[in-house]
């Protein structure tokens, strides 16, 4: 069952838009896909690229999760998805990133995946064990690829529904996502040249000073809860009122 679960996480991140944020670099790539799979303790195990990835892409999702409009589509969304809302924005948002996406990278989108699959296996021998598990299926089928079709994003809440805790809904997730298209793809189109402003930003400061660092406001959890499900992102704020 512990594979079952680990399978349908596989399916549950927003892997397009962290590989692509991560910019050009191949490790730092694979380090932003990787992210949510390395504990804390395991950090320096890694190469330096790929530590600089997995600090990014924790970077990236303190400021996603706090932004207006990401809380925005959050509101939008709760009603039908409850406290798994933040996993259906996540596919949703990939979604839209792989359908628009000729504006936001030089690359076609299948030139694209497929140099980041081919770096997958050049770099496997760092991939966590959970993630080498699904490596060959995640390749096989096209995973990034499919985000850009609303069949491709069923089949990934399908296989989520069938083998985690999230309710099998998937059906009724496309329902939902047509119905909120126009606001959602709004919000998207909005939000998505900032966080990759954000992530720019950031790269260019690791270049001069030589390793991303996570300020100390930001606390990350790595640890999988106990339904295996994805780990919360929390910026440590001081208590209102």
């Amino acid at each position: 069952m512990a594979c079952h679960a680990n399978f349908a996480y596989f399916y549950a991140v927003n892997y397009l838009a962290h590989i692509l944020l991560s910019g050009n670099d191949m490790q730092r790539q694979l380090g932003g896909f990787i992210a949510d799979n390395v504990k804390g303790s395991r950090l320096d195990s890694f190469p330096q690229r790929i530590r600089e990835g997995i600090l990014l892409h924790r970077r990236v999702d303190v400021f996603t999760d706090e932004h207006a409009l990401v809380r925005e589509a959050r509101v939008l969304l709760r009603p039908y998805f409850g406290r798994y809302t933040g996993i259906f924005l996540d596919i949703f948002l990939d979604y839209f990133l792989a359908r628009e996406w000729r504006h936001f990278s030089k690359l076609s989108l299948r030139a694209f995946a497929y140099r980041f699959y081919w770096g997958m296996v050049r770099h496997r021998r760092w991939l966590p064990l959970s993630v080498k598990g699904f490596l060959w299926h995640f390749i096989g089928s096209n995973r990034l690829c499919k985000y850009a079709t609303l069949d491709g994003v069923q089949r990934a809440l399908w296989i989520m529904g069938n083998y985690s805790s999230l309710p099998q809904m998937s059906g009724e997730a496309i329902q939902v996502l047509q119905k909120h298209e126009k606001e959602l793809e709004k919000i998207f189109v909005t939000f998505f040249p900032v966080v990759q402003e954000f992530a720019s930003s950031l790269l260019v400061q690791n270049s001069e000073e030589n390793g991303l660092i996570v300020p100390r406001n930001v606390e990350v959890e790595q640890d999988e809860n106990e339904n295996g499900e994805r780990p919360q992102r929390r910026a440590a704020v001081a208590d209102e009122g």
